[in-house]
Protein backbone atom coordinates (compact mmCIF):
# COMPACT_ATOMS: atom_id res chain seq x y z
CA UNK A 1 0.00 0.00 0.00
CA UNK A 2 0.91 3.28 -1.05
CA UNK A 3 1.32 5.14 3.11
CA UNK A 4 1.95 8.88 3.51
CA UNK A 5 4.89 10.25 5.78
CA UNK A 6 4.42 10.91 9.04
CA UNK A 7 6.17 12.09 12.00
CA UNK A 8 5.34 12.10 15.70
CA UNK A 9 7.29 14.40 17.90
CA UNK A 10 8.58 14.14 21.35
CA UNK A 11 5.93 14.40 23.96
CA UNK A 12 6.78 17.62 26.26
CA UNK A 13 5.27 18.28 29.65
CA UNK A 14 2.15 20.72 28.10
CA UNK A 15 2.86 23.48 30.65
CA UNK A 16 6.34 22.64 31.25
CA UNK A 17 8.54 25.56 30.07
CA UNK A 18 9.31 25.92 26.58
CA UNK A 19 12.38 23.35 25.96
CA UNK A 20 12.58 25.32 22.83
CA UNK A 21 15.27 28.19 23.14
CA UNK A 22 13.78 31.39 23.48
CA UNK A 23 14.96 33.44 20.35
CA UNK A 24 13.87 33.55 16.80
CA UNK A 25 14.63 29.51 15.24
CA UNK A 26 14.96 29.01 12.17
CA UNK A 27 14.89 25.56 10.37
CA UNK A 28 14.30 23.53 6.69
CA UNK A 29 11.08 21.70 5.63
CA UNK A 30 11.94 19.89 2.18
CA UNK A 31 9.38 17.89 0.61
CA UNK A 32 10.29 16.38 -2.49
CA UNK A 33 13.44 18.08 -3.20
CA UNK A 34 11.79 21.19 -2.57
CA UNK A 35 12.97 23.68 0.69
CA UNK A 36 10.94 25.72 2.60
CA UNK A 37 13.13 28.53 4.74
CA UNK A 38 10.83 28.44 8.67
CA UNK A 39 11.26 30.57 11.02
CA UNK A 40 9.27 30.58 14.58
CA UNK A 41 9.43 33.22 17.74
CA UNK A 42 9.50 31.83 21.00
CA UNK A 43 9.23 33.58 24.41
CA UNK A 44 10.71 32.67 27.77
CA UNK A 45 7.33 32.86 28.71
CA UNK A 46 6.35 30.00 26.27
CA UNK A 47 5.41 26.72 27.55
CA UNK A 48 5.77 23.29 25.69
CA UNK A 49 2.57 23.05 24.15
CA UNK A 50 2.49 26.82 23.35
CA UNK A 51 5.62 26.01 21.59
CA UNK A 52 4.72 23.53 19.77
CA UNK A 53 1.61 25.24 18.09
CA UNK A 54 4.08 28.08 16.91
CA UNK A 55 5.95 25.75 15.18
CA UNK A 56 2.98 23.81 13.95
CA UNK A 57 1.60 26.94 12.91
CA UNK A 58 4.64 27.89 10.90
CA UNK A 59 4.86 24.87 8.84
CA UNK A 60 1.14 24.91 8.03
CA UNK A 61 1.69 28.57 6.47
CA UNK A 62 4.02 26.95 4.29
CA UNK A 63 1.73 25.35 2.08
CA UNK A 64 4.45 22.92 1.83
CA UNK A 65 1.92 19.92 0.86
CA UNK A 66 2.40 18.97 5.17
CA UNK A 67 0.39 19.38 7.88
CA UNK A 68 1.39 19.85 11.63
CA UNK A 69 -1.03 19.66 14.51
CA UNK A 70 0.10 19.77 18.27
CA UNK A 71 -1.27 15.92 19.52
CA UNK A 72 -2.44 16.45 23.37
CA UNK A 73 -2.72 14.11 26.22
CA UNK A 74 -4.41 15.60 29.05
CA UNK A 75 -4.25 12.36 30.94
CA UNK A 76 -0.44 12.51 30.89
CA UNK A 77 0.04 16.31 30.81
CA UNK A 78 1.69 15.85 27.82
CA UNK A 79 1.86 17.58 24.12
CA UNK A 80 3.67 16.31 20.72
CA UNK A 81 4.19 17.92 17.63
CA UNK A 82 2.99 15.39 14.82
CA UNK A 83 3.59 16.39 11.23
CA UNK A 84 1.87 14.12 8.35
CA UNK A 85 2.57 14.71 4.24
CA UNK A 86 -1.24 15.11 2.42
CA UNK A 87 -0.31 12.71 -0.52
CA UNK A 88 1.01 9.16 -0.24
CA UNK A 89 4.09 8.18 -1.81
CA UNK A 90 7.96 8.64 -1.90
CA UNK A 91 7.46 11.72 -3.74
CA UNK A 92 5.88 13.48 -0.98
CA UNK A 93 8.52 12.36 1.55
CA UNK A 94 9.74 14.81 4.17
CA UNK A 95 12.55 16.22 6.54
CA UNK A 96 13.36 19.05 8.85
CA UNK A 97 16.42 20.88 10.44
CA UNK A 98 17.79 22.99 12.71
CA UNK A 99 19.70 26.39 10.65
CA UNK A 100 19.52 28.45 13.95
CA UNK A 101 17.95 27.69 17.72
CA UNK A 102 16.84 23.65 18.77
CA UNK A 103 12.71 23.99 17.17
CA UNK A 104 13.75 20.32 15.45
CA UNK A 105 15.68 18.87 17.88
CA UNK A 106 13.96 19.83 21.17
CA UNK A 107 10.60 18.54 19.97
CA UNK A 108 11.88 15.58 17.79
CA UNK A 109 9.60 17.06 15.18
CA UNK A 110 12.54 14.89 12.74
CA UNK A 111 11.27 11.80 13.85
CA UNK A 112 9.80 9.54 11.41
CA UNK A 113 6.75 7.48 12.64
CA UNK A 114 5.68 6.16 9.08
CA UNK A 115 7.65 6.12 6.30
CA UNK A 116 6.72 7.34 2.64
CA UNK A 117 6.18 4.20 0.32
CA UNK A 118 4.44 3.13 -2.73
CA UNK A 119 2.27 1.13 -3.63
CA UNK A 120 3.30 -2.19 -5.20
CA UNK A 121 1.40 -4.42 -7.51
CA UNK A 122 1.51 -6.62 -10.34
CA UNK A 123 -1.00 -6.68 -13.65
CA UNK A 124 -0.66 -9.92 -15.74
CA UNK A 125 2.46 -10.58 -14.30
CA UNK A 126 3.80 -7.37 -14.78
CA UNK A 127 4.96 -5.21 -11.46
CA UNK A 128 4.31 -1.64 -10.90
CA UNK A 129 4.60 0.98 -8.12
CA UNK A 130 1.97 3.95 -7.68
CA UNK A 131 2.78 7.21 -5.27
CA UNK A 132 -0.93 6.51 -4.97
CA UNK A 133 -3.65 3.48 -3.55
CA UNK A 134 -5.78 4.78 -6.55
CA UNK A 135 -4.06 3.82 -10.54
CA UNK A 136 -5.68 3.54 -13.46
CA UNK A 137 -5.61 0.78 -15.82
CA UNK A 138 -6.58 -0.22 -19.42
CA UNK A 139 -5.15 2.96 -20.78
CA UNK A 140 -7.40 4.89 -18.13
CA UNK A 141 -10.46 3.66 -18.80
CA UNK A 142 -10.41 1.51 -15.35
CA UNK A 143 -9.95 3.05 -11.59
CA UNK A 144 -8.96 0.66 -9.44
CA UNK A 145 -8.41 1.40 -5.66
CA UNK A 146 -6.15 -0.39 -3.07
CA UNK A 147 -8.06 -0.66 -0.17
CA UNK A 148 -5.26 -3.51 1.54
CA UNK A 149 -2.40 -5.96 0.57
CA UNK A 150 -2.79 -8.84 -0.39
CA UNK A 151 -0.62 -11.68 -2.09
CA UNK A 152 -3.35 -13.66 -3.60
CA UNK A 153 -4.49 -13.23 -7.01
CA UNK A 154 -7.63 -11.11 -7.57
CA UNK A 155 -9.70 -11.10 -10.68
CA UNK A 156 -11.23 -8.00 -12.33
CA UNK A 157 -14.48 -8.37 -13.96
CA UNK A 158 -15.77 -4.81 -15.86
CA UNK A 159 -18.66 -4.35 -17.53
CA UNK A 160 -20.62 -1.69 -19.32
CA UNK A 161 -22.09 1.07 -17.02
CA UNK A 162 -25.80 -0.28 -18.90
CA UNK A 163 -27.85 2.83 -17.20
CA UNK A 164 -25.11 5.78 -17.82
CA UNK A 165 -25.23 4.47 -21.24
CA UNK A 166 -28.53 4.07 -21.89
CA UNK A 167 -29.31 7.51 -20.63
CA UNK A 168 -27.04 9.32 -22.85
CA UNK A 169 -28.29 7.35 -26.12
CA UNK A 170 -31.89 8.33 -24.78
CA UNK A 171 -30.57 12.11 -24.70
CA UNK A 172 -29.19 12.51 -27.76
CA UNK A 173 -32.71 10.73 -29.68
CA UNK A 174 -34.31 13.17 -27.57
CA UNK A 175 -32.05 15.80 -28.71
CA UNK A 176 -32.41 14.77 -32.24
CA UNK A 177 -36.04 14.53 -32.01
CA UNK A 178 -35.71 18.42 -30.21
CA UNK A 179 -34.13 19.53 -33.64
CA UNK A 180 -36.51 17.52 -36.15
CA UNK A 181 -39.32 19.03 -34.76
CA UNK A 182 -37.42 22.97 -35.31
CA UNK A 183 -36.91 22.36 -38.42
CA UNK A 184 -40.52 20.75 -39.32
CA UNK A 185 -41.84 23.83 -37.76
CA UNK A 186 -39.81 26.06 -39.70
CA UNK A 187 -39.69 24.81 -43.22
CA UNK A 188 -40.38 27.51 -45.06
CA UNK A 189 -37.74 29.45 -43.18
CA UNK A 190 -34.67 27.13 -42.83
CA UNK A 191 -32.95 25.70 -45.75
CA UNK A 192 -33.46 22.00 -46.47
CA UNK A 193 -29.33 21.78 -46.39
CA UNK A 194 -29.78 21.60 -42.70
CA UNK A 195 -32.54 18.47 -42.93
CA UNK A 196 -30.16 16.99 -45.48
CA UNK A 197 -27.34 17.00 -43.22
CA UNK A 198 -29.19 16.07 -40.71
CA UNK A 199 -31.03 12.94 -42.39
CA UNK A 200 -27.74 12.05 -43.92
CA UNK A 201 -25.92 11.72 -40.19
CA UNK A 202 -28.62 8.84 -39.79
CA UNK A 203 -29.01 7.77 -42.94
CA UNK A 204 -25.29 6.52 -42.65
CA UNK A 205 -25.86 4.53 -40.05
CA UNK A 206 -29.61 3.59 -40.16
CA UNK A 207 -28.48 -0.40 -40.08
CA UNK A 208 -26.32 0.18 -37.35
CA UNK A 209 -28.92 2.00 -35.20
CA UNK A 210 -31.65 -0.56 -36.07
CA UNK A 211 -29.92 -2.65 -34.37
CA UNK A 212 -29.77 -0.99 -31.38
CA UNK A 213 -33.70 -0.32 -31.19
CA UNK A 214 -33.60 3.04 -32.98
CA UNK A 215 -35.22 3.82 -35.87
CA UNK A 216 -36.88 6.74 -37.85
CA UNK A 217 -40.16 7.31 -38.19
CA UNK A 218 -42.28 9.37 -40.99
CA UNK A 219 -41.52 12.68 -39.22
CA UNK A 220 -38.26 12.68 -39.38
CA UNK A 221 -38.05 12.08 -35.38
CA UNK A 222 -36.48 8.87 -33.84
CA UNK A 223 -38.26 6.13 -31.50
CA UNK A 224 -36.06 3.82 -29.14
CA UNK A 225 -36.56 0.23 -28.39
CA UNK A 226 -35.20 0.13 -24.91
CA UNK A 227 -35.20 -3.39 -24.53
CA UNK A 228 -33.06 -3.75 -27.78
CA UNK A 229 -30.94 -0.97 -26.65
CA UNK A 230 -30.35 -2.39 -23.13
CA UNK A 231 -29.59 -5.54 -24.71
CA UNK A 232 -27.08 -4.23 -26.91
CA UNK A 233 -25.17 -2.32 -24.27
CA UNK A 234 -24.98 -5.58 -22.22
CA UNK A 235 -24.00 -8.03 -24.97
CA UNK A 236 -22.31 -5.78 -28.04
CA UNK A 237 -20.78 -2.36 -26.41
CA UNK A 238 -18.58 -2.25 -29.51
CA UNK A 239 -21.57 -1.90 -31.78
CA UNK A 240 -22.79 0.55 -29.59
CA UNK A 241 -19.17 2.21 -29.78
CA UNK A 242 -18.67 2.19 -33.55
CA UNK A 243 -22.42 3.31 -34.18
CA UNK A 244 -22.51 7.00 -32.17
CA UNK A 245 -18.67 7.58 -32.01
CA UNK A 246 -16.58 5.07 -34.83
CA UNK A 247 -15.74 6.75 -38.45
CA UNK A 248 -18.79 8.64 -39.21
CA UNK A 249 -20.51 7.79 -36.26
CA UNK A 250 -24.14 9.10 -35.75
CA UNK A 251 -22.66 11.51 -32.64
CA UNK A 252 -20.15 12.34 -34.52
CA UNK A 253 -21.76 13.49 -37.35
CA UNK A 254 -23.97 15.71 -35.43
CA UNK A 255 -21.22 16.77 -33.77
CA UNK A 256 -19.79 17.70 -36.95
CA UNK A 257 -23.08 19.31 -37.60
CA UNK A 258 -23.35 21.56 -34.46
CA UNK A 259 -20.03 22.74 -34.76
CA UNK A 260 -20.97 24.34 -38.28
CA UNK A 261 -24.25 25.56 -37.09
CA UNK A 262 -22.33 27.20 -34.26
CA UNK A 263 -19.19 28.51 -36.06
CA UNK A 264 -21.05 29.47 -40.10
CA UNK A 265 -22.31 32.85 -40.50
CA UNK A 266 -25.13 30.60 -41.34
CA UNK A 267 -27.25 33.09 -44.15
CA UNK A 268 -26.68 29.39 -45.94
CA UNK A 269 -28.99 27.96 -43.62
CA UNK A 270 -31.53 30.86 -44.53
CA UNK A 271 -33.81 29.78 -47.11
CA UNK A 272 -35.18 32.00 -49.85
CA UNK A 273 -38.02 34.52 -48.76
CA UNK A 274 -37.13 33.80 -45.50
CA UNK A 275 -35.87 37.71 -44.36
CA UNK A 276 -38.88 39.35 -43.21
CA UNK A 277 -39.29 41.12 -40.25
CA UNK A 278 -42.26 39.26 -39.06
CA UNK A 279 -39.85 36.54 -38.47
CA UNK A 280 -36.99 37.93 -36.24
CA UNK A 281 -37.76 37.48 -32.89
CA UNK A 282 -38.10 33.48 -33.62
CA UNK A 283 -36.00 31.98 -35.90
CA UNK A 284 -33.82 34.48 -37.06
CA UNK A 285 -32.10 37.01 -35.32
CA UNK A 286 -32.50 41.06 -35.78
CA UNK A 287 -29.39 40.76 -37.93
CA UNK A 288 -31.25 38.52 -40.10
CA UNK A 289 -28.86 35.28 -39.43
CA UNK A 290 -30.59 31.84 -38.28
CA UNK A 291 -30.62 31.59 -34.25
CA UNK A 292 -27.74 29.60 -33.31
CA UNK A 293 -28.48 29.02 -30.29
CA UNK A 294 -31.54 28.08 -30.65
CA UNK A 295 -30.54 24.90 -32.46
CA UNK A 296 -27.63 24.65 -30.42
CA UNK A 297 -29.97 24.01 -27.67
CA UNK A 298 -31.72 21.30 -29.65
CA UNK A 299 -28.27 19.76 -30.92
CA UNK A 300 -26.52 19.83 -27.82
CA UNK A 301 -28.25 19.16 -24.51
CA UNK A 302 -26.36 18.55 -20.94
CA UNK A 303 -25.18 15.03 -20.77
CA UNK A 304 -25.56 13.91 -24.46
CA UNK A 305 -23.80 10.92 -26.01
CA UNK A 306 -21.73 13.19 -27.69
CA UNK A 307 -19.65 14.22 -25.35
CA UNK A 308 -20.09 10.37 -23.34
CA UNK A 309 -18.79 8.42 -25.92
CA UNK A 310 -16.88 10.42 -28.68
Amino acid sequence: MATAQQNLGTALTSSGATAVTPETNTFTLTVGGTTYNLSVSILSTDTNQTALEKIAKAINAAGAGVTATVITDTTAGTSRIQITANRTGTNSAFSLADVTGNAVTATGANTVNVAAANAQYTVNGVSYTSQSNTVLLDRGHLTVNFLKTSTATVTLTVTPNTQAITGAVNNLVNACNTLAILIAQNATLISPRLSQAFNQAYTVKEQELAALGITAGPNGTLTVDQTKLTTAVQNNLGLVQSTFGGANGFAVNLGLLGQEITTSPLWGFAAPGAYQASFFPNTYSYLLTLNQSQLAAALFPSGTIVNYLV
